[in-house]
Parts: structure tokens; sequence; C-alpha cells
């Protein structure tokens, strides 16, 4: 069952939690000492502070952005697709030129004993 806040109770959340002080620039106290110190406000805010802030906490793993990290997409683009093309070539010309020297060396003198 979801809590009803007023709007002053998320403006509270906000500036609790990352620190904001709302001041004018014309403000000349002394009090700009970086925002509201969490451990200073009374137990009751706090309590409600802490219940909005669980509310609005995301679980990362549900998220779209998530869930895209995972699939992977096609990339219709000629760039990209030459791009892997060339990979693959490469990947061939320097695994198949291993395999030959190995059966040049197998093939040519099979009967004779390499020293090692």
């Amino acid at each position: 069952m979801a809590t009803k806040y007023t709007l002053l109770s998320w403006f509270l959340v906000i500036i609790v939690q990352y620190d904001i002080v709302l001041a004018s620039k014309s403000c000349n106290c002394s009090c700009n000492s970086g925002g509201i110190d969490f451990d200073d406000l009374d137990p009751v805010t706090q309590e409600k502070v802490n219940n909005i802030s669980k509310e609005l906490k995301v679980d990362t793993r549900n998220t779209s952005s998530h869930t895209r990290t995972l699939v992977s997409v096609s990339d219709p683009r000629p760039s990209a697709q030459a791009a892997g093309y060339i990979g693959i070539l490469i990947l061939t010309i320097v695994f198949g030129s291993l395999v030959l020297l190995d059966l040049t060396r197998v093939c040519v003198k099979p009967e004779t004993k390499y020293m090692d």
C-alpha cells in the first residue's frame, strides 16, 4: 500500500538526500554549511525521509537499460559489417598461417625426429 506524501515531504527528501541548500543569492546568513544534516532532524521527519527513500529506490535489474545491455542488437550499417568482416579475415589469416606452418613441418619430413 503506497503512502501519499505532500509536495513538502518530497522537497524535504530532495533536500536531505542530496544536501541541496535552498537559499537565495542575497542571503547574508552564516548558515551555509553545505546542507541539512540528517542527524539533526527530528525522528518523525527522519522516518518519513527513510520511507520516501525506500519507495524511490529502483531495482536496477528491472530497468530497460539493464535489459538492453544483455541483448545483442544487429547493426545493419555497411561500415560496421565491413569492420566485422575485416576482423574475421585477420583472425583467419593469423590462425591459418599457424596451422600451415605446423602442417609444412609435419608433411615435409615426417620421418625425421626433431631434437628439442
